[in-house]
């Protein structure tokens, strides 16, 4: 099933939205100009890996700190592809 609305009335998004938007579109465009190992050492250092966090000394092996705490701000600005970003941004139109 696919969102279309909500059931929620408002008279237009709020600026918030349209600033997470921008700021995701942004972000996905920087992405894209990456070439191959610099897109992994951003995705590696700025995503979200559990591992970083459960097992310090696989981090350690790696170059990653596990008391950086950056990555559970910026992983909600990296996506996997169009279809992702296309999706979050469009469901955070409707229900933010």
């Amino acid at each position: 099933m696919f969102p279309i609305h909500d059931s929620v009335p408002r008279r237009h998004p709020s600026f918030m939205v349209w600033i997470l938007i921008a700021l995701n579109g942004t972000a996905f465009l920087f992405e894209l100009s990456l070439p191959k190992d610099a897109l992994e050492g951003l995705i590696a250092y700025y995503g979200l890996i559990p591992a970083r966090y459960l097992a310090p000394g696989w981090a350690a092996l790696h170059g990653l700190d596990p008391h950086d705490y950056l990555p559970f701000l910026s992983m909600m600005f990296l996506h996997g592809g169009w279809g992702h970003l296309i999706g979050n941004m469009w469901t955070l139109w409707l229900f933010g």
